[in-house]
């Protein structure tokens, strides 16, 4: 799939610099005097070399004037940047977003439903811009038939978006293909969602080729580590960061053919006010399949001696 991420950045959206514009508006301005001093004077008018000098001495009025010319215009030229993102993939967001997506016929979907009847109302929750935007990238896979892997990869998606993280399609014999789906964490793959993705594949199969659906295999693991924290640091608050780095990680690593090291249990515990990690489990990469995903089943991190 395109990496979104790390696209270049577009020449449309320019480096803007107040100081740059205000540098470019004061060179406009001195051409309307003249360099030559005899001839500026015989004009009745400052020399170009003495209006520059005026525009140096502090509290000029012409200065700033230039100056808030200067932000004025870089408001301006923001908002042309603005507009340039919008309309890029990989920079547009909430409704700007939307409406690129409806170009591309993909819709936001409702990830929660809201209960308008309650006091106070509690709205839809939407799809968040990040993984709006991967599925509008992935549409274009969507205009084939469920022929390509992208294309199952797609269609097998975008059937429930609220449940179905991501895919993993592979054909084990020819005509055969077999989709293995990652559910969203705290989502359950019920038979139903299962059965659901299956009867849309059927609609966009090809004819000589077979779909399986099935939710993508668990691996279980656990993690046991011990968190010394360094002297003088609030031994709570530190173990309280290195729970939420850990999750964060976890979070991360939950993807199909995710594997799970040692060093990077390590790395997401050794935040700030820990002095080091004695890591109990696991002491080796859990290698994860493409058609695999990781499930930490037990999480233990204890605080540990300070160290002086």
């Amino acid at each position: 799939m395109l990496d979104l991420k790390n696209l270049p950045a577009p020449t449309v959206v320019e480096e803007l610099s107040v100081d740059a514009i205000r540098e470019e508006i004061e060179a406009l301005f001195l051409t309307e005097f003249l360099e030559d001093p005899v001839a500026a004077e015989e004009r009745g008018e400052p020399s170009r070399s003495h209006m520059a000098a005026t525009l140096k001495a502090e509290g000029n009025l012409v200065a700033k004037v230039i100056q808030a010319t200067a932000y004025h215009s870089l408001a301006l030229q923001s908002r042309v940047n603005d507009a340039a993102r919008s309309m890029l993939l990989q920079y547009s967001a909430d409704t700007d977003l939307d409406a690129l997506g409806a170009l591309f016929g993909v819709e936001r979907p409702i990830t929660v439903v809201g209960d308008p009847g309650s006091t106070p109302v509690v709205p839809d929750t939407l799809e968040a811009d990040g993984e709006f935007r991967l599925r509008i990238a992935a549409s274009v896979d969507g205009r084939s038939v469920a022929g390509p892997p992208q294309a199952w990869r797609y269609h097998a998606m975008n059937v429930r978006p609220d449940v179905v993280a991501d895919a993993y399609v592979e054909s084990p014999t020819p005509g055969n293909v077999v989709v293995h789906l990652l559910p969203e964490e705290g989502e359950v793959l019920t038979a139903g969602i299962v059965t659901e993705v299956q009867d849309h594949l059927e609609n966009v199969r090809p004819m000589t080729t077979n779909a399986t659906v099935q939710e993508a295999t668990s691996v279980a693991f656990v993690i046991d580590a011990t968190v010394n924290i360094l002297p003088g640091v609030a031994g709570a608050q530190a173990l309280a960061l290195a729970q939420a780095s850990l999750t964060g990680f976890l979070g991360g690593s939950r993807r199909l053919g995710g594997d799970i090291s040692p060093s990077g249990v390590v790395s997401a515990l050794h935040v700030e006010g820990v002095h080091s990690v004695d890591l109990i489990a696991p002491l080796s990469v859990i290698a994860i399949g493409t058609s695999e995903y990781a499930t930490a089943t037990s999480v233990s991190i204890v605080q540990g001696d300070t160290n002086e």
